[in-house]
């Protein structure tokens, strides 16, 4: 278990969840788009009246709807598709989180509301890993990919030997 456990990464961890998250509702959507207007009726507040009256058609909450369904089928397929360029997976997450935040900003709060700031946040995390790849914005300078983590503390101590450290030295902060 812990072999398994170790070959999954936070990018990958997070790609799947977001990625079966848009797998289901992006089938959803195309399947059922009736049961989504409410989703889409409080955006319609943002535009004139006349407009409203016109994209209020259930044939066209329809069309978009089975588009958005479209999108976010992509969406998934990207955050999913291990074998292509990261940088659509970097573009996938991005606009997961601009979408959310969008929802977030012009869709008013309601029972699900909490939900949506967990996609947020899942969906920025996952864009900040990836585009500190880009960037190559290291954690630490010291340990390899710029981790540091308990794992690499191995004190020189013999075996049954009691090793006592500060928390700068086990830091690595001050020398021994």
């Amino acid at each position: 278990m812990n072999k398994f456990l170790s070959k999954i990464t936070p990018e990958w961890a997070l790609r799947a969840g977001l990625g079966a998250m848009y797998v289901y509702s992006g089938i959803d959507i195309i399947r059922h788009p009736t049961a989504w207007y409410w989703a889409v009726r409080p955006l319609l507040k943002w535009f004139p009246a006349s407009v409203q009256a016109n994209l209020g058609q259930p044939e066209m909450l329809n069309r978009y709807l089975v588009f958005q369904g479209i999108v976010e089928l992509v969406l998934a397929i990207l955050l999913l598709a291990w074998f292509l360029p990261k940088f659509l997976a970097r573009w996938s997450a991005l606009i997961t989180t601009l979408e959310f935040a969008a929802i977030l900003l012009l869709i008013p709060i309601d029972a699900i509301t909490f939900r949506d700031i967990g996609l947020l946040g899942a969906g920025l995390a996952l864009w900040l890993l990836l585009v500190r790849e880009v960037f190559i914005i290291p954690a630490e300078k010291d340990k390899p990919n710029g981790t540091k983590r308990v794992e690499y503390h191995t004190p020189n101590v013999k075996p049954g030997e009691l090793k006592v450290e500060t928390f700068e030295e086990f830091m690595g902060t001050q020398p021994k």
